[in-house]
Parts: C-alpha cells; sequence; structure tokens
C-alpha cells in the first residue's frame, strides 16, 4: 500500500504547470496620469464590478464629527430646557415680584454647547475679561474677634452718589471666590 503522501506528491509533479489566463480588463481612465477618477473597483478590474465612490479626506471625517457633535449639542440642550422649579410662599409680596418678573414663569432654553454647569463656568473664566471694577472696602470686626469684608462699588464721579434711601444688593460669591472675580463684576456693573 502506498501512503497518501506519496499519492499525493505523485499526482503533483504530474500536474503540467499553467498559468492562469489573464483576462483583458478596460482601465479607470483612458489617460490615468491626466484624469482623476470616481471610480474604483471593488475586488477585480472587471467594469461591470465597478461602484462610484468618493475620496474621504480627513476634512470630511472633521467636519463629520463636528456636525454631529452639533446635533448631540442641540438635542441635549432641549432635553434640559424646562420652566424652572419655583419654590415659595405664595404671599401678596411674592405674587407681586414674580408678575415683574416673566421670565421666571417662560421655559429656560440652555444654550448648546455650555448645557453642564462646570463647563460653561471653566469656559467663562477662560474667556470672559473682568470689568475692572473699582471697590471701598470696609472691614467690620465682629465681637467674636472675627471680621467680615464688604466690597461696596465705588466712582470718583461727584454728585453721582445714591440717596442714603436706595436699596441694597448683596452679592455673595462662590466659596472660594471673591469681589474681584469677573462673574462678581460683570453682576455688579
Amino acid at each position: 500500500m502506498r501512503s497518501c503522501a506519496a499519492i499525493a506528491n505523485r499526482s503533483f509533479r504530474q500536474l503540467p504547470l499553467v498559468r492562469p489566463a489573464v483576462r483583458p480588463h478596460l482601465p479607470l481612465c483612458p489617460r490615468p496620469h491626466t484624469c482623476t477618477s470616481s471610480y474604483a473597483s471593488v475586488g477585480s478590474r472587471d467594469p461591470r464590478r465597478m461602484i462610484a465612490v468618493e475620496a474621504i479626506s480627513p476634512v470630511h471625517i472633521a467636519i463629520g464629527l463636528v456636525e454631529l457633535a452639533a446635533v448631540a449639542a442641540w438635542v441635549d440642550a432641549m432635553m434640559k430646557s424646562k420652566k424652572p422649579d419655583l419654590i415659595y410662599t405664595a404671599t401678596a409680596f411674592n405674587k407681586y415680584v414674580l408678575s415683574r418678573c416673566p421670565t421666571l414663569q417662560s421655559v429656560y432654553r440652555c444654550t448648546p454647547f455650555l448645557t453642564n454647569g462646570h463647563a460653561e463656568t471653566i469656559l467663562v473664566a477662560k474667556l470672559r475679561k473682568a470689568p475692572g471694577v473699582d471697590y471701598r472696602r470696609e472691614i467690620i470686626l465682629t465681637k467674636d474677634g472675627g471680621a467680615v469684608a464688604i466690597d461696596w462699588e465705588h466712582h470718583d464721579d461727584d454728585g453721582k452718589d445714591l440717596p442714603a434711601s436706595a436699596p441694597v444688593l448683596i452679592l455673595f460669591p462662590g466659596l472660594t471666590g471673591g469681589s474681584g472675580d469677573s462673574y462678581v463684576q460683570h453682576a455688579v456693573l
């Protein structure tokens, strides 16, 4: 009995070496050095299997990603847009104040790309400059040994002081903020 390997070796040695037939094909362009074609071959050069494709460059990909991010930001902003929840006691004074503030009763629309409070704070802190408000500081010493600093907006304009009966607005900055922060200065002006 012959082994399978001997039969396989003998049969391969007896097969004639035949080159595969070269099929004629049409070029993509009659003058490839002068023409750019928007057709590409998929798997062969057979013109029946050609499909039209556009070259996708990194610029096209970047534009597509920016468009996708814009749509996602718009959807996120629309999902977060809502009427504010007002928690108050329904007294005559509170109702009067609410009647004078119609924006508190309308839907708040988030700015796309700034729907996150942290991102908004960072962006505004980096891009917006402080207007440069002049303050006059008053320090009040307390009985327990502490001190409270009050910064009053100060103008050197004579004759433009507010009357003594004018109301006072108190702005409390964040935990680590102060009167020199840009968002506080913008609120003062």
